[in-house]
């Protein structure tokens, strides 16, 4: 157990460390994570802020960890269910393998592969308690089976999630309060990344598409409006966009061109223009897998075996 423990605790000293920012804004390197020599089944795939603590999820295990933001002591941990119930009855959660972690509302939102007859899981760290967000039957009957969400993010009073059903992706909106589904799009092709900022979800998509030179990945920006329940295009660029930020009604996503270096695109959300572009690592040719922005505009991004800050004051 202690062994468990310090390998726990060196893993959020080693994040936190990175960080050199406020513990609200917390991120995650999966790369990072990916390194540690962690002992048995232990497997930390996210991680984030809340209510004074940092959160881990461990995938191995199956399990959230709480870690003291000022000691970094590990102070809980909260496995998951073998199966929880909802108001179609029981269902299994021994395929389920969660990806993503999210504080929002006072709670912890869980996504991941195989939740099948769920949107996503949460949690109540107040009292321990795991619920699942039911699939309505508006879905089931028009798109069939729900597979469970990926992609998080948190807005205008809302979880946001991307779930597959047998006829495509939706864009799902849940009332995290009321801790059901309350809206959802069915005109998504897919995504890898979500984000909400200046009243919209913004929506990575990305796709191969074959050429005269050769195939080529192409990576579409879509902003979903939920008043209006509307998809539209903002942009697209050739190359893999991994990962966005949006603050200030600014957007931010890390980008990776075809041939060249990564960078930070800038791009205004309410104009949907693009602004500038961000110089990262030079000669650095991998993704940028985390990206967030400081209230001083300070841009920090990570990528395999680098860490840094670019634009901002």
């Amino acid at each position: 157990m202690e062994l468990k423990t310090a390998s726990l605790v060196f893993l959020a000293a080693v994040l936190l460390s990175l960080l050199v920012l406020k513990a609200s804004w917390a991120i995650s390197d999966r790369n990072i994570m990916a390194l540690l020599p962690l002992p048995d089944v232990r497997r930390p795939v996210d991680i984030c802020y809340g209510d004074g603590s940092i959160w881990i999820l461990d995938a191995g295990g199956k399990s959230v960890i709480e870690l003291d933001s000022s000691s970094r002591e590990v102070s809980g941990e909260f496995a998951m269910p073998s199966s929880l119930m909802t108001g179609r009855g029981s269902i299994s959660l021994s395929g389920f393998r969660p990806t993503e972690l999210l504080w929002a509302y006072g709670k912890l939102w869980v996504a991941g592969n195989g939740l099948h007859g769920a949107v996503l899981l949460f949690l109540d760290p107040s009292n321990g308690t795991w619920g699942a967000v039911e699939v309505p039957n508006a879905i089931l009957y028009s798109y069939g089976p729900v597979v469970g969400g990926w992609c998080l993010a948190r807005g205008g009073g809302r979880v946001w999630t991307l779930v597959g059903t047998t006829a495509g992706a939706l864009v799902v909106e849940v009332d995290p309060h009321a801790l059901a589904v309350v809206g959802y799009s069915a005109s998504l092709p897919g995504g890898a990344d979500i984000c909400y900022g200046a009243g919209a979800l913004l929506i990575l998509y990305a796709y191969v598409k074959v050429t005269p030179y050769g195939i080529a990945e192409v990576t579409r920006l879509y902003s979903y409006d939920p008043e209006e329940g509307r998809l539209s295009y903002f942009t697209s660029r050739e190359g893999t966009s991994t990962i966005m930020f949006a603050r200030g009604g600014l957007l931010y996503i890390g980008h990776t061109p075809p041939r060249g270096q990564s960078y930070v695109l800038v791009f205004d959300i309410k104009a949907r223009s693009y602004i500038k572009t961000l110089e990262t690592v030079p000669g650095a040719f991998s993704p940028i897998n985390d990206l967030l922005v400081d209230s001083h505009g300070d841009v920090w991004f990570s990528e395999a075996g680098y860490f840094g800050v670019c634009g901002g004051r």
